[in-house]
């Protein structure tokens, strides 16, 4: 199905419908009775475009008009927190992308980088902190996860952005207080000794390997 889309001038819309900046975005579904009103209007606005018709404008005017009583006003989001969701959605997708940076998350969310660390400085954040935060509290959760057993903590590096085992060590012990050995292990998590038959039974042996911090 082919998609339309119809650029309105900021002005009209304020005109007829002032808060219309506080929507990120709306769904008016064509199964709906204002879904049908506004599907109506556009289809005459684009064939009225398309004739060159002079009564186009007064469409538009009436398309914002009608946008302006349809819309939900029970606390409609905030543009900035779609804006700042759709970032954040964004790079959780990509946790395990070493080459993310803040303008891949202000093109997804369609704002300029000074305009992203302002959305996020309002959360007490900063996209590099809370990308790290995020990728940290992934670790942690493949860390403490049974079936995540047979991963090494190298594997769980590279799997949520860190450049090795060194760096998620380093950043863990500073979040945590542990290192994600110690962490994985008073979870529960990590894979018991096997014995050998006849083989002494030591609680204090440790299985190590040689690209774990």
């Amino acid at each position: 199905m082919a998609t339309r889309a119809i650029l309105v001038d900021r002005r009209a819309m304020r005109c007829h419908f002032p808060h219309f900046e506080r929507y990120g975005a709306c769904v008016l579904r064509g199964c709906d009775h204002s879904g049908e009103v506004a599907s109506n209007i556009a289809n005459d606005l684009f064939e009225a475009a398309q004739d060159g018709s002079d009564w186009a404008d007064r469409l538009v005017d009436c398309l914002c008009q009608f946008l302006g009583y349809a819309m939900p006003r029970d606390n409609p989001p905030e543009a900035a927190d779609v804006w700042l969701c759709a970032a954040m959605a964004f790079a959780r997708d990509r946790l395990g992308d070493t080459d993310l940076r803040a303008g891949d998350l202000a093109a997804v969310a369609g704002v300029s980088i000074r305009h992203l660390y302002a959305l996020f400085a309002a959360t007490g954040q900063t996209p590099k902190r809370w990308l790290m935060d995020e990728r940290l509290a992934a670790a942690a959760r493949d860390l403490s996860d049974p079936e995540s057993i047979s991963l090494r903590i190298s594997d769980i590096a590279e799997a949520q952005g860190f450049r090795d085992s060194a760096h998620l060590s380093t950043a863990f012990r500073r979040r945590f207080g542990v290192s994600p050995r110690a962490y994985r292990s008073r979870t529960g998590a990590e894979t018991p000794p096997q014995r050998t038959p006849g083989q002494a039974d030591s609680r204090n042996s440790q299985d190590f390997r040689t690209d774990d911090p």
